[in-house]
């Protein structure tokens, strides 16, 4: 297949979905990933988080000086969940294209690849999160409102286990650069000769776009430190793990998805 390694291509265990892309208005293909993502991701992270807390045995204690100047700030678990706006938009977002469906699945092997072997660090290496000391005690205990977005809730279901790499910041980074290729793809669709104030505005409507997703990102990102779910090890090697991710899988198979030789891959399926 070209210059492309084959763990990069479109996996064949996609065919049934691909059958059915067009069914339900095309809405079948995208909920098809949102599911796909919550099982082989979702469920094995909760269940490797539950496995590890009842072991509690932490193999590092990534703690450092910096980690503990930076104070909580309650409000910050908004721009903490936006991760959870990201994952649907990763798949809705996608082009109601041939090409936009690969290039969602790509996605969604990337995210997989990606996450699969951080669950290998995550139980050879478990790190419980200590920083949750830092935050006050009548939140940890679930008084008032944010103790219930804290103590009552959060921290009900995600324990303070596999810390690094922040797949968190894994994540976002993936889907955020993916996000921003479809959007710069759309804003190319623009004619030439269309230089008029309908393409400016395109243009203007693409940099706002992707402004607006970038600051979500960075605040994202940043809310990863000051709701104590992780440390600065954590955010550093998330985002080494994503750009890796990004530059090494899943950039090449986006370019791959383009290319005549994915469009006569995929249409054997359709035979």
């Amino acid at each position: 297949m070209g210059n492309i390694h084959k763990l990069l291509l479109t996996w064949q265990s996609w065919k049934p979905i691909w059958r059915k892309r067009e069914k339900w208005n095309g809405w079948f293909f995208p909920l098809a990933i949102i599911i796909l993502v919550s099982i082989f991701i979702g469920i094995p992270y909760w269940t490797i988080n539950l496995l590890m807390n009842k072991r509690d045995s932490s193999f590092l204690d990534l703690t450092t000086p910096l980690d503990t100047s930076i104070p909580f700030v309650a409000w910050m678990i908004i721009p903490y969940l936006f991760l959870y706006l990201f994952y649907p938009a990763g798949s809705f977002l996608a082009p109601r294209t041939d090409r936009g469906r690969r290039e969602a699945i790509a996605l969604l092997q990337s995210l997989l690849l990606a996450s699969w072997a951080t669950f290998m660090i995550f139980i050879i290496f478990p790190t419980e999160i200590t920083l949750r000391q830092q935050i006050p005690l009548d939140i940890r205990m679930g008084e008032g409102v944010w103790g219930w977005v804290y103590g009552s809730s959060l921290h009900k279901v995600d324990y303070p286990w596999n810390a690094w790499p922040s797949l968190h910041i894994t994540h976002s980074v993936l889907i955020g650069l993916t996000i921003e290729h479809w959007w710069k793809q759309r804003g190319h669709q623009v004619e030439p000769k269309q230089q008029d104030s309908s393409a400016r505005l395109s243009e203007k409507a693409l940099f706002i776009r992707i402004t607006l997703l970038r600051f979500m990102w960075v605040m994202l990102a940043l809310s990863t430190l000051f709701t104590k779910q992780h440390y600065i090890f954590d955010f550093i090697t998330g985002l080494a793990v994503g750009l890796l991710a990004w530059n090494y899988i899943l950039k090449p198979s986006l370019h791959w998805a383009a290319t005549v030789e994915a469009i006569e891959y995929t249409a054997k399926w359709d035979e």
